[in-house]
């Protein structure tokens, strides 16, 4: 659970600093975004931080002895847009791949967990879904270039909205203290939530897989 939530936080960190530090395509970027960019001037400060632990490294070594070692110079744009994308690449795939692992646990234990253990795995599945679609407008270009990536990706992404709605319609008819397959043997469910359901989300699927389909 803390590996889970730690790799969700550093999600957007890792979105924000490429953004701050000009690591991100140049086309991403408006007049207002390099406004604000030039602003905050993360740069300079990065500068002054690395200069500032360079010298204290060069006195450690001085003192023990050492030899100096140059300082390495700051990688170009083309490395840093590299490295971040690779690296959210890495975090968007682990929320991905945990969003359906959570998914397609509950679904196969759902005769002995209780509604509350349903609906609490409903919530991470549909937090690790948003935490992966932030990322992909940073993975557009990688994602372009990588067909067979995003194939399996768009794949991963239909599944998981799948089985989202199946958790909507679960969960909205659900006794908390009771199992979750109970919902199942129960002849009087709200046939309106069900509907509700159906009408609402099913659409949504369907314009999902047919923009998909459209864009590929």
């Amino acid at each position: 659970m803390a590996a889970f939530f730690g790799s969700a936080a550093l999600t957007p960190i890792a979105i924000t600093y490429g953004y701050f530090s000009e690591s991100l395509p140049e086309w991403y970027l408006t007049e207002t975004d390099h406004a604000i960019i030039s602003t905050v001037n993360l740069g300079k400060w990065q500068e002054t931080c690395f200069a500032t632990i360079y010298n204290l490294k060069c006195k450690i070594r001085r003192a023990l002895g050492r030899k100096v070692l140059p300082r390495r110079q700051r990688l170009s744009r083309a490395q840093r847009e590299a490295v971040v994308t690779r690296f959210i690449l890495a975090l968007s795939d682990q929320q991905l791949v945990t969003g359906l692992a959570i998914l397609a646990g509950t679904v196969a234990n759902q005769c002995t967990l209780s509604g509350y253990d349903f609906k609490m795995a409903f919530s991470l599945a549909w937090f690790s879904s948003i935490t992966h679609l932030a990322t992909l407008d940073v993975l557009r270009d990688y994602l372009i270039k990588h067909r067979t990536v995003r194939k399996w990706r768009i794949w991963g992404m239909v599944g998981m909205l799948i089985l989202l709605i199946y958790f909507l319609g679960v969960a909205s008819n659900l006794d908390p203290t009771i199992p979750a397959q109970c919902i199942f043997e129960i002849r009087n469910i709200s046939i309106f939530q069900w509907s509700s359901v159906v009408v609402l989300y099913i659409p949504v699927l369907v314009i999902t897989v047919i923009f998909l389909v459209a864009n590929y």
